[in-house]
This record gives C-alpha cells, structure tokens and sequence, in this order.
C-alpha cells in the first residue's frame, strides 16, 4: 500500500506539473502576442509622428517665412543696421492703421 501511495503521488505531481507548464506556456504566448500587436501600433504611430514632423518642417522652415509673412499681411522692414536689443524684422500691417483707443479717447 505504501508504494501504490508513492506511485500516485508520483503520477499526480508529475501530471499536475505538465499541465501547469502548459498553461503557463499558453499565457505567456497571449501576452507575447499582445506585446506584438503594441509593438506593431508603436512603430505606426512613430511613423505618423516623424511625418508629421516632416510637414511641420516643411511648412515653418526658414524658406517659408517669407511666404507666411506675405500671407498673414506682415511686412520685412528694411534694417539699416544692427540693433543690440533685437527688434523683431517683420511688422503687422493692421498694427498700423488701427488707432489705439484709451478710455474712449483716441490719439
């Protein structure tokens, strides 16, 4: 009786082990299929972000500056020579026909 005991202890620990080491193996398998699509989502949005990057670039860069200043009505003002305090070069042309107004008085 006491090797029968031995015996399915025996059985049971070693089946009890396989199956546990099964189930372990299939839920490290559904996680690491889950890190994979995360992964895959990661790269698709770093691409979405470099591309947008690109046409940030390609919109504000220095060439364009011009061309968005002749568009929101900016005007280059000529600089004679080079100011220490750094004066803005562009000025808005509705800063200047607008007359300031103060308490209702104008100037």
């Amino acid at each position: 009786m006491n090797r029968k005991l031995i015996f399915r202890t025996m059985f049971f620990s070693i089946f009890f082990s396989v199956i546990f080491n099964l189930y372990l193996n299939l839920e490290i398998n559904s996680i690491s299929s889950e890190i994979n699509k995360m992964n895959i989502e990661i790269i698709e949005l770093e691409r979405e972000k470099q591309a947008t990057h690109v046409l940030f670039i390609e919109k504000y860069s220095i060439q364009n500056i011009d061309l968005l200043s002749k568009n929101n009505s900016y005007t280059r003002l000529d600089i004679q020579q080079t100011n220490k305090n750094l004066v803005a070069p562009y000025k808005s042309k509705v800063e200047i026909n607008e007359t300031t107004t103060v308490l209702g008085f104008s100037k």
